[in-house]
């Protein structure tokens, strides 16, 4: 109970803030945050371009590599399956500080590009892939695949 109270209110402080001038100082009521946010067309579409490729890319990489880790027998493939999921263990935003690290320095200049944004969502949601990839392929038999 006391749980779900404190969800609600950080729900409920989040919908406030949405409809004030500025959170913490200024609590008067204003539409000004719910105009900025539906007028950028611009930042709606990217946001679903970006959902769209990453699910599409995730979502084949996914099946793949579960294919590779449930059908195939080959040394480290132990290993293989522990990479594909250890991206739910570390946090989101140590990730994000390393992507960060890693492609701001050349050769690989990808800080601020689409291309690193679609990148990140796709491996940050990799375990998902693999996880219903691996669900999907353990209701197909083997010996039904080779039949075919």
């Amino acid at each position: 109970l006391i749980i779900s109270i404190i969800v609600i209110l950080l729900y409920g402080a989040i919908f406030v803030g949405a409809f004030t001038k500025v959170w913490g100082v200024d609590y008067s009521f204003s539409l000004e945050n719910l105009k900025n946010a539906m007028g950028s067309r611009g930042a709606l579409k990217n946001s679903l371009t970006f959902a769209v490729v990453a699910a599409i890319c995730n979502s084949f990489l996914g099946v793949i590599i579960a294919y590779i880790l449930l059908r195939k027998k080959f040394f480290g493939r132990g290993f293989m399956d522990f990479i594909s999921v250890i991206l739910f263990v570390i946090p989101g935003t140590i990730v994000g500080v390393g992507y960060i690290t890693v492609f701001n320095v050349p050769p690989l200049v990808l800080t601020g590009t689409p291309l690193l944004i679609v990148l990140s969502m796709i491996f940050r949601n990799m375990p998902l892939g693999v996880r219903a990839g691996k669900a999907a392929l353990r209701q197909i038999s083997p010996s039904i695949e080779e039949a075919s």
